[in-house]
This record gives structure tokens, C-alpha cells and sequence, in this order.
């Protein structure tokens, strides 16, 4: 009876329905990719929920530790960056600042007017009008001018005859006044009142008197400079102070003669030293050339002199 139930109860539809059910149940559809449910050793299904949960977890902790890494790596160099450079931001925020202050700010000059307007005339127009008022002490002065600029070139001369070896200095000045006669056939300023620049009775070799228009820029100033600059490079330490004191007693006396405005006075400055740079670039190799054929023909006491003279460094500012 028992038998007959178990095989009864086994081949009832009832009991195939189940069986199936549990079969569909137990395996997932198949969409694409197999997938394998889980089982335990006795062929139970388990629960994949806190499997999957642990997978997403590591994933995101190693989300958060890439970033942490990213922004750990960027902290950095960023630090790095601004150690390396926090001068040259510092310069740029200055520039912008004092742009923006430039800009914005009651800086920019709107000054109308029908002639030149040299404030450095007006600061000197008391001394002008004494030296106008007194001819000897006037002339007397003019004369003293045109005398330094003369001692000047002589004392440059002698020098470079004897120690120069080098065609720096003529040749900055030939690019010099040349430079400044091709402005002044492009541009003319006006005369300022008060100019004077006569003869004072005094000969004088470099000097030219009488009313000019060659004001842009100042040719006195930059012979001056320019016997700085050798008197320098021929280690010839009382003549070079000698040309500091005459470029000072010259600028000084043309503007309060009204011989120069201020501005060529400031322009005569900055070319010569710009042409002196440059002329310095370009005529190494032909001093080398004239500087071995001198030593040929020198002692040995006057080779080493020149060979220290040949090594002296250009003048920087």
C-alpha cells in the first residue's frame, strides 16, 4: 500500500506541477549571458544580496581612494608651483594692479597745450634770467661748458691711443649722431623762451654756438656718457670721474640755458648707452684681429697689459 501511494503520489499531475514549479523557481532566465544562481552544499539557494553589496562597497572605496590620491596629486603640484613661483605672481598682480590703477586712476596725462612744457625749464627760469641779467658770470659759464666738453675728447683721445684696443667707442658714436640726425629730419620742436646759447669769445672745438633746432635728442649729453664708458673700459678710474662730474656740469647747463628740453636730455642718456650695448655685439671679432696685430710688435710687459685690457668685461648699467 505504501509502494502503490509513493508511485500514486509521485505520477499525479499535482505532484509534476510542483516539481516544475520548483525547477523554474530554482534556475534564472536565460537573457544573453548564463548566469548561475548560487547554491550551498546541500544544493540550497543562497542569498547573493550581501554579495553584491560587498562588491559595490569595494568599488566605491576604491572610488574614493583614486580621487583621494587625484587630489592629493594636484595639492602637490600646486604647492610645488607656487613655491617655485610665488615671486613671479607676485610681480604679475603688481603689474596688474598698478594697470588697473593707471587705468582707472587720475595717472594719464591730459595736459592740453599749444607749445613744449618742460617742468625742469620752469625749476631753472630764476637761474636763467640771473644769467641773463649777468653777461660775464653768463659767458663766463658757456665757456666753462664748451672747455670740459673739449677736455673731454682729448683726454678720451690720449687714452685710447694709448691703452685702447678697441673701435667700440668711435663706432657707437657714428650710430649715435647718426640715428639722431635721421629724427631730426623727421621731427623739429619749437624754440623755448629764454634759450640762449652764444659765443662767449671762447674758442672751442666740439661746441656750436648760436640758435639751433637740433634738440632730439642731445648730442652733448651723449659724447659725455660715451667718454664715461671708455674711460671706464680703459680702467682709467680719475678720468672716468672726471666724465661723470662733466656729463652732470653739461646736462645742468643746457637746461638752464634752454639749450635742450628735458626729454632729449633723458633720451641722449638712454641711446647712448643702447648704442654702446649693441656696437659692443658686433665688432669683437675685428678688435680680435687689430688686437693680435698689435701685440706682435709689443714687449712681453705690454702684451700681458693688453691681454688684460682684451678681457675686460663691456660696461653693463
Amino acid at each position: 500500500m505504501q509502494g502503490q501511494n509513493r508511485a500514486t503520489t509521485t505520477g499525479s499531475p499535482e505532484a509534476f506541477d510542483i516539481e516544475n514549479s520548483r525547477e523554474v523557481m530554482e534556475e534564472p532566465p536565460k537573457m544573453g549571458k548564463t548566469f548561475k544562481t548560487p547554491r550551498s552544499e546541500h544544493g540550497e539557494v543562497q542569498d547573493i544580496s550581501h554579495t553584491l553589496a560587498d562588491e559595490k562597497h569595494e568599488k566605491d572605496s576604491a572610488s574614493v581612494i583614486f580621487i583621494q590620491k587625484l587630489n592629493s596629486s594636484l595639492r602637490n603640484r600646486v604647492t610645488q608651483f607656487l613655491l617655485m613661483n610665488w615671486f613671479k605672481l607676485l610681480i604679475a598682480v603688481l603689474m596688474l594692479t598698478a594697470l588697473l590703477i593707471i587705468k582707472y586712476g587720475e595717472f594719464v596725462q591730459k595736459l592740453d597745450v599749444e607749445k613744449p612744457y618742460d617742468i625742469a625749464h620752469n625749476w631753472l627760469l630764476p637761474l636763467n634770467l640771473f644769467a641773463m641779467d649777468h653777461p660775464y658770470f653768463r659767458d663766463s659759464w658757456i665757456a666753462t661748458t664748451s672747455f670740459l666738453l673739449d677736455l673731454q675728447f682729448f683726454i678720451v683721445m690720449i687714452n685710447w691711443f694709448k691703452d685702447g684696443y678697441s673701435m667700440r667707442t668711435p663706432v657707437s658714436l657714428i650710430m649715435f649722431y647718426a640715428i639722431r640726425a635721421v629724427i631730426q629730419q623727421l621731427y623739429v620742436l619749437p624754440f623755448p623762451e629764454h634759450i640762449y646759447w652764444e659765443d662767449p669769445g671762447f674758442p672751442c672745438l666740439l661746441n656750436i654756438y648760436g640758435r639751433q633746432s637740433d634738440f632730439f635728442y642731445s648730442g652733448h649729453i651723449g659724447f659725455c656718457l660715451m667718454c664715461v664708458f671708455e674711460n671706464y673700459n680703459l680702467r682709467a678710474t680719475k678720468c672716468m670721474a672726471f666724465a661723470i662730474f662733466s656729463t652732470f656740469f653739461v646736462g645742468f647747463t643746457l637746461l638752464t640755458f634752454r639749450v635742450h628740453y628735458s626729454i632729449d636730455i633723458f633720451t641722449g642718456i638712454v641711446m647712448t648707452h643702447y648704442c654702446y650695448i649693441i656696437v659692443g655685439k658686433v665688432v669683437d671679432k675685428f678688435d680680435a684681429a687689430c688686437l693680435n696685430q698689435h701685440v706682435r710688435n709689443m714687449n712681453p710687459g705690454e702684451k700681458e697689459k693688453a691681454k688684460d685690457q682684451s678681457e675686460t668685461t663691456s660696461f653693463k648699467e
